[in-house]
């Protein structure tokens, strides 16, 4: 079989595609096809006579199909010659020639039709299949049509022949009785011969043409006759109706011919036949090249349910992001409720309901595109998604940071769902976008959902995004295909409704390593929340700062920890940022003990929380001998020279050599020259404090205290970094030895490192 349909060829190359069909020299045998289908092109009657001649010769071919064509009598009255034994070669004669011929919606009359009737009389006929459906064939070709199928079959013998060769304009498909009663009301002389009459005596005799009709009044919906009325409108149709039409699998032929020739259809109602799984998998894939189309309504056809059937959907909607719309039975019972964003999923997506969930996804996503398509009208055009987006060996990279319009986004969305697992893209970061519409960030995170392999570092932060986002964005990040590792949400506009919806995505991903979800309102609610979710996960790095979190979300941490039988171990996390939050003194009696017990904790983030200095006696009994923590951040908490000897605590190796801490935060608090007296007494002794950088700015320091504070960086070769700006003591005198003194210390580190020595030798050697 070869099909060639809907290729828009005309006379010269049917005439051309001819000259292959027969022999080409002696001995060489035909073409070995045997059903050619050239319907919906724009074959005429030279192209008919060509094929004609050719098919003279060709001992192979069956099958002729040039259903909607421009052939008229005379292209018909050429192609009747193929069935003219006297006409054909001795081998055709021999060994086969024609069987069927399809020639619906064409322009073929009565003259046509009676040139077929003449050879198709003949008994000795092969031919089983003419259909002629939708020509202008009238009274004369029918009668004749009529008179040949009697004259061959008599009555009741080879009924798909008659069956087949109805269908004329005007008249319907006919059973041979009432063949009889259109020959009889055509030509009153003709008979049907006594023999034929014998052998059928069973049969009622012939009904008279008005009785027919009038058993007949509502006639059989005929597709191919309601297609061939579309295909002749000025304008192609932008809605076909075949609702209810007792339609099944075998109708589908004609339809799938003239779907893709149709580039303005906008709505497509099959509902309430019988299409079977087979049949609607073959019609969406026809739709698959039809990018106007927006509803389509499958309800009540058998096959709609099938997982092939939901997949093929899905794969048509995320084809075309113009579908809006689709219409089929739902797998959930009156009692279930459908949730959208539901996390529950079966592995590989096969089970029906998952399925029916995810196409109801896919048609979200495309409103969400056209919605972000309307918002063009309000910005400037011209960007486009390849000015910061490449594609790569590596896979698809961020090349630059862009202010972003909504098409462009769609447009980034759309980008997403072709990624492919193993083309996932390293890094996707939309940071600082406020002015774009949640409706736009709602279609990236559709997007993510739809396809949550494709990206594994997200980056959203300075967004203005809310909790709708966060819901639909959830679904992505639980997927037990999502390759995110790192989730970056900070300075939007989440509360303790999206925390709560992120929580519960966390505790499914085993892949997510980071997430920061900084300066969002969530509170103790949401923090809580997602603190629960993290054990048995592969966090590691949590950022909760300036989150409106008090000293309930530092219980919470510390119960889910007792809870779980006082094995921290059991948590991946290593960095949990909590600055700039109300944790008071209360809090830290709580956290101080987490952070001396789990050897993972290795840096105290709390900068800018109220701590004071009852906090600052409770983290330096707590510290005083931990040797993991490596940095200490503790700015603008509150302390005052009382905590001078608690940080000289904490900053003192104390006898272990081992300890780790290097990097002491404490700008912008109130310690004054009297605690800065009690830190140096231990910062300006090497041997005593080990730590590389500490930081003094906006403490109350006089001259005499920065004074002291560059007598301990030139004494320490350990201090490389010391700030003390911000203090009225800090003078272009203090400015320059401390400045010298780290330039020294930093060189004669490098140099340890390099030559393998001591630092504390190559130190007295510059004493």
């Amino acid at each position: 079989e070869l099909k060639l349909s809907s290729n828009k060829l005309t006379d010269i190359g049917a005439s051309a595609f001819a000259n292959s069909l027969v022999p080409q020299t002696k001995g060489s045998t035909c073409a070995p096809i045997r059903r050619l289908k050239l319907g919906d092109n724009q074959i005429g009657d030279k192209g008919a006579k060509a094929l004609s001649k050719a098919l003279q010769n060709n001992w192979r071919m069956s099958g002729l199909y040039l259903s909607s064509n421009l052939i008229t009598d005379e292209g018909a009255k050429f192609i009747a010659l193929t069935l003219d034994p006297n006409n054909l070669s001795d081998k055709v004669k021999r060994k086969g020639g024609l069987i069927e011929i399809h020639l619906q919606q064409n322009s073929i009359g009565d003259s046509g039709a009676e040139e077929f009737a003449k050879y198709i009389s003949d008994p000795l006929s092969r031919v089983t299949a003419l259909l002629l459906r939708g020509n202008p064939i009238h009274e004369n070709g029918a009668k004749a049509l009529a008179k040949c199928v009697l004259a061959r079959t008599g009555f009741g013998s080879h009924s798909s022949l008659i069956s087949q060769i109805g269908g004329v304009e005007k008249i319907p498909l006919y059973t041979d009785v009432q063949w009889t009663a259109v020959a009889n009301s055509f030509a009153p002389t003709f008979q049907v011969p006594d023999s034929s009459r014998a052998k059928n005596s069973m049969l009622p005799p012939p009904l008279p043409i008005k009785q027919q009709q009038s058993n007949n009044s509502e006639e059989e919906f005929n597709l191919v006759r309601y297609l061939h009325t579309l295909k002749k409108q000025p304008q192609p149709t932008t809605e076909i109706l075949l609702n209810n039409k007792n339609l099944n699998d075998s109708d589908l032929e004609s339809l799938l011919v003239f779907l893709p020739s149709n580039n303005r259809l906008k709505l497509l109602d099959l509902s309430g036949n019988n299409f079977t799984e087979t049949g609607l998998i073959s019609t969406l894939k026809s739709l698959a090249h039809i990018s106007s189309l927006q509803t389509l309504n499958l309800k009540g056809n058998k096959g709609v349910l099938e997982p092939s059937v939901l997949s093929a959907l899905i794969m048509l909607v995320n084809h075309s992001s113009n579908i809006i719309s689709i219409e089929c039975e739902s797998p959930f019972s009156e009692s279930e409720i459908i949730d959208e964003d539901s996390l529950t999923f079966d592995k590989g997506e096969r089970n029906v309901k998952d399925l029916y969930i995810h196409l109801k996804r896919s048609l979200k996503f495309n409103k969400l595109i056209n919605a972000c398509g309307d918002l063009t009208q309000r910005v400037e055009e011209g960007q486009k998604l390849s000015d910061f987006l490449s594609q790569e060996k590596s896979g698809w990279v961020l090349r630059k940071r862009a202010n972003l319009k909504p098409i462009t986004v769609a447009s980034l969305s759309q980008k997403l769902l072709l990624v492919d697992s193993t083309q996932s893209l390293p890094v996707l970061n939309l940071d600082e976008n406020p002015s774009l519409d949640i409706n736009a960030w709602v279609c990236v995170a559709t997007a993510l959902v739809l396809n949550p392999s494709s990206i594994k570092s997200l980056s959203l932060q300075s967004n203005r995004l809310n909790d709708k986002f966060i819901t639909t964005l959830s679904p992505a990040i639980a997927h037990s295909n999502s390759s995110i590792t790192r989730l970056l949400l900070s300075s939007n506009q989440i509360t303790s409704i999206g925390a709560n919806s992120l929580a519960s995505a966390i505790s499914f991903n085993k892949k997510l390593t980071e997430i920061r979800i900084s300066s969002n309102p969530i509170g103790d609610e949401g923090a809580i929340k997602i603190i629960d979710s993290l054990k048995n996960t592969s966090i590691v790095i949590l950022d909760l700062e300036e989150c409106n979190i008090t000293d309930l979300t530092i219980k919470s941490l510390s119960k889910v920890i007792n809870d779980n039988n006082n094995n921290i171990s059991s948590f991946s996390l290593e960095d949990i940022y909590l600055g700039r939050n109300k944790i008071t003194s209360i809090g830290i009696s709580d956290l101080a003990p987490i952070y001396s017990q789990n050897k993972k904790l290795q840096h105290v983030r709390l900068a800018g929380c109220p701590i004071g200095d009852d906090g600052m006696k409770i983290l330096s009994d707590n510290l005083e001998n931990c040797e993991h923590i490596k940095s200490i951040w503790l700015g603008a908490c509150g302390l005052t020279s009382k905590s001078g000897k608690d940080i000289a605590k904490i900053i003192s190796i104390n006898g272990k050599p081992s300890k780790l801490l290097n990097e002491v935060w404490l700008a912008g608090n109130n310690l004054e020259d009297s605690g800065v007296q009690d830190i140096s007494k231990v910062l300006s002794d090497y041997k005593l404090c080990s730590i590389q950088r500490i930081y003094l700015a906006s403490n109350k320091l006089s001259v005499d205290g920065c004074t002291v504070i560059a007598s301990c960086v030139e004494s320490n070769p350990n201090i490389v970094g010391c700030v003390v700006n911000n203090n009225s003591g800090f003078t272009n005198t203090v400015k320059t030895r401390i400045e010298t003194a780290q330039k020294r210390n930093f060189d004669l580190l490098s140099k340890s490192k390099k030559e393998g020595k001591s630092l504390v030798e190559l130190f007295n050697q510059v004493k």
